[in-house]
């Protein structure tokens, strides 16, 4: 290992400790890439050492724990230790349903225990007629605040009812607005 010869060298090994990169020193004192490297490694710093570990020492390495919540939650682990695991699994549970059914999901899970205590109907939360259930006011539209609503499911099943309704054929305007007995009188005479 030689020692730094001037100030110029002595800079460079300091930014290159510091955790910059080789590129950026070498713009700094109008070097090369490999002309910085030869420095510091003259001085006895690597990749190793320096520049990429310095930058990873800083930076601390993120928490899976953390990762996965937010991914799974939409939530942070300090959040996520606020709700019940009870209502935990009902999200999850409730996610897993909406996005079997191709609906994108846009909640976290704070959002939507928020949307439930707003309501006060958590405890007649369910299925069946008589219980309330959480709904999309525009159908079309994802699950995401602005667009989701308590309700009871009665009125939420006579909502889809009304939305999935089809008029019969002698309502229908077009080629095909023959009544039905119109088609099966056809289709004995063809027999």
């Amino acid at each position: 290992m030689a020692s730094i010869k001037n100030s110029r060298d002595a800079t460079i090994c300091a930014l290159y400790r510091e955790g910059a990169t080789l590129c950026s020193i070498g713009a700094l004192f109008g070097l090369t890439y490999e002309g910085v490297r030869r420095i510091a490694a003259k001085a006895g710093l690597n990749k190793r050492n320096a520049g990429l570990a310095a930058r990873k020492l800083a930076r601390p390495a993120p928490n899976r724990s953390e990762i996965v919540c937010q991914r799974r939650y939409g939530c942070s682990l300090e959040e996520l230790a606020r709700v019940i695991p009870a209502k935990r699994l009902a999200f999850l549970e409730h996610r897993k349903n909406v996005l079997r059914d191709e609906v994108p999901w846009r909640l976290t899970l704070t959002e939507w225990c928020r949307l439930w205590r707003a309501s006060g109907k958590w405890n007649q939360r369910g299925r069946g007629p008589d219980k309330y259930g959480m709904t999309r006011t525009n159908l079309d539209g994802a699950m995401e605040l602005g667009n989701v609503q308590i309700m009871p499911n009665r009125e939420a099943l006579r909502r889809a009812r009304l939305r999935s309704f089809h008029p019969p054929l002698h309502l229908k305007v077009g080629r095909s607005a023959r009544p039905i007995r119109q088609i099966t009188q056809q289709t004995s005479a063809d027999e």
